[in-house]
């Protein structure tokens, strides 16, 4: 039975002894109702891209978020992989999965069941932390005030559903406020209880590609139903560089710095600002691609609305400007991956695609596209292609030393310069017979030096010494 039920301990407690911890096939397969979830969300704003559509929008983004984030953090620091983890995963995706389906008139008609999939969803993860409190006493803290915080947001959001609008979407906003406010207010809770410093990297970032790649699906399928010509061929080019570079500078300084900092240091503020960041940089890159979508849709001779507009530069600045403090926020925590000038170039570059916002009322769609991608090319001239060593050497949980190197590496590569010189020094002996001379030496006091014992160093040289012959000439290896 011990192979089907493991009590959950806290995971994060030590860190693993090759330092890295990775997404499961479990968290990638519990990933895919979210892009279910987020192309819904996508497909509501593209119905309405003026301000109530959006606002409509990030309202209905925060509780399916919000759903990702908390089971993100359950498995992170508890995660069994266990047969109850994985039955209680599987009911998790089925209440998103309901989400989605209601999703598209959580608004109106469908307001109740999207109310009432968000509740299960927090209630499957009440039961989890219920069962963490009994099981990890090191945890119990955590586990028990995220308990009730999590189930006080439950009961409104399930009382929601009883009550018409308006009064159902005050009871969202306080359902919400509950939510946000149990783990901003937990303190020190974040330190004793830590996150992973490299998993919880990665399923932010996994999380991003989730997002990045339904803006893809959403550019495919407008131009699957219409005629390609050269403005709109021009323009999907662009929106794939746009996309491009925006993949490059998150992915260049994805760092673990902020995780470390609230881990090692308590600093959990820097923390807190790089979770939440995300938030606006997953629906604005979302928000990009129904924009990107609109802008495809136009006529060759069409002009793009000023809602399309002001949302597709607004989104694309927004995703810039969230890149931007992550960035600050990466360098604030020690990391040395990203700098504060690269952070103010990401402000600057948000800037500059308001501006066109505002100004580009008569440009022409491709036109738009072009200043983009300008941007985002411009911005990924900061951040310089890292091969995976140099990604590997900077991971490490104490960083690198100064000049970019761990002291490690720097004497392992002084040790192999030195014998590279040792043995191009033998080599030379060699060709001027010195080690000849050496060998040819007879006297009675010489054999019985070599008969004896000599000191470890020595011997280690006139081995290796013995090697490089043997290699050099196989036969008289053997004869000695």
């Amino acid at each position: 039975m011990n192979e089907w039920i493991r009590p959950p301990k806290l995971r994060t407690a030590e860190e693993t002894e090759d330092g890295e911890r990775h997404a499961t096939w479990m968290e990638l397969f519990f990933d895919l109702v979210f892009v279910a979830a987020v192309g819904r969300l996508a497909h509501v704003l593209g119905g309405n891209v003026g301000w109530g559509g959006v606002g409509a929008y990030v309202v209905l983004f925060v509780p399916v978020w919000w759903s990702w984030i908390g089971a993100t953090f359950y498995a992170d620091r508890f995660d069994t992989d266990d047969l109850a983890d994985r039955v209680l995963t599987l009911a998790q995706m089925a209440a998103a999965v309901a989400m989605a389906v209601n999703v598209d008139h959580a608004l109106d008609s469908s307001g109740a069941s999207f109310a009432l999939s968000y509740a299960a969803f927090r209630v499957i993860l009440v039961v989890q932390y219920l069962i963490t409190a009994r099981h990890a006493p090191e945890a119990r803290a955590l586990s028990r005030r995220w308990a009730v915080g999590f189930a006080i947001a439950a009961v409104l959001w399930a009382a929601s559903a009883l009550v018409p609008a308006p009064l159902r979407w005050w009871l969202w906003g306080a359902g919400l406020l509950v939510d946000l406010l149990t783990p901003v207010t937990a303190g020190r809770i974040h330190k004793d209880v830590p996150t992973d410093t490299t998993h919880l990297p990665e399923r932010f970032g996994l999380f991003i590609i989730i997002v990045l790649g339904e803006s893809i699906v959403n550019v495919v399928a407008t131009l699957d139903r219409k005629v390609w010509g050269l403005p709109a061929a021009a323009s999907a080019f662009l929106a794939l560089v746009v996309a491009f570079s925006l993949w490059w500078i998150y992915f260049a300084n994805l760092d673990g710095a902020a995780v470390r900092a609230a881990r090692r240091e308590g600093r959990t503020r820097l923390y807190q600002v790089w979770l939440y960041t995300h938030f606006p940089l997953a629906a604005a890159l979302a928000a990009a691609g129904v924009a990107v979508g609109h802008l495809l849709g136009i006529p060759p001779n069409g002009e793009l609305a000023a809602a399309d507009r002001w949302l597709l530069c607004g989104a694309v600045a927004l995703c810039v400007a969230a890149i931007g403090v992550l960035d600050l926020v990466y360098t604030s925590a020690g990391s040395t991956r990203s700098s504060k000038t690269q952070g103010a170039w990401r402000i600057g570059g948000a800037l500059f695609v308001v501006g066109v916002g505002v100004l580009g009322g008569e440009m022409r769609p491709v036109e738009v596209m072009a200043l983009l991608a300008v941007v985002g090319i411009l911005q990924v001239i900061t951040d310089p292609p890292r091969h995976r060593e140099e990604i590997g050497d900077s991971d490490d949980d104490d960083g690198p030393a100064p000049g970019g190197e761990d002291d490690d590496d720097n004497g392992k590569r002084k040790h192999s310069r030195d014998d590279q010189e040792e043995d191009s020094d033998a080599d030379r002996n060699e060709d001027s017979g010195g080690d000849k001379g050496k060998r040819g030496k007879s006297s009675e006091d010489d054999e019985d030096k070599r008969g004896e014992p000599s000191d470890g160093n020595e011997g280690k040289r006139d081995d290796s010494s013995d090697d490089e012959d043997g290699r050099a000439n196989p036969k008289e290896g053997v004869g000695r």
